[in-house]
């Protein structure tokens, strides 16, 4: 597979910076109902924040640090340790490097790949195995449900950026992974 090049000036287009200030300014318009001041500042002055945003990312953008907290999870039943980065910049340049990487990410993978990928949740991998003992009960014995405990807790990052260096050519873009 030929690794991707010319991601640099798509991540740092207008369009693309424009997109990802939607995408976090939707998920983060209100909370607890009380409408987000900064959110709202973001939306009026939105040509200002792209230029920034772009300045800010060819300057050598380093995240600030995560805020954690342990959420009882009622799907799974079990405690989960979530982590939330900075509203400003750093989930602004996390939607806008995500945008630029996603297509990179899924050409090479499973369409039956469900974690995390917007609209391939838990139903849509029930619906396949439901297709599939319907139209081939024969072929479709067993079934296995799995989860790697504490996962992401074990993931070294240079095994994930190792594998980014054989999917992405540029430098810049690997500096932000």
């Amino acid at each position: 597979m030929q690794r991707a090049n010319g991601l640099y000036p798509l991540l740092l287009s207008e369009g693309n910076l424009a997109r990802a200030i939607e995408e976090v300014n939707a998920s983060h318009r209100t909370t607890r109902g009380i409408p987000n001041r900064f959110v709202l500042w973001v939306d009026e002055t939105k040509a200002e924040r792209i230029k920034e945003l772009r300045q800010i990312i060819k300057a050598g953008w380093e995240p600030k640090p995560m805020r954690s907290w342990m959420h009882y999870d009622k799907a799974s039943g079990k405690w989960r340790q979530l982590f939330e980065p900075a509203l400003w910049p750093d989930q602004y340049i996390h939607h806008a490097l995500v945008q630029v990487l996603q297509p990179v990410m899924m050409r090479g993978m499973d369409r039956f790949c469900c974690g995390s990928i917007r609209g391939r949740g838990a139903a849509h991998g029930i619906r396949a195995i439901q297709h599939w003992m319907e139209d081939d009960p024969k072929g479709t014995k067993y079934a296995a449900e799995a989860d790697i405990k504490k996962f992401y807790n074990n993931l070294k990052p240079e095994v994930v950026q190792q594998r980014f260096r054989r999917l992405v050519k540029e430098q810049p873009i690997m500096e932000l992974i």
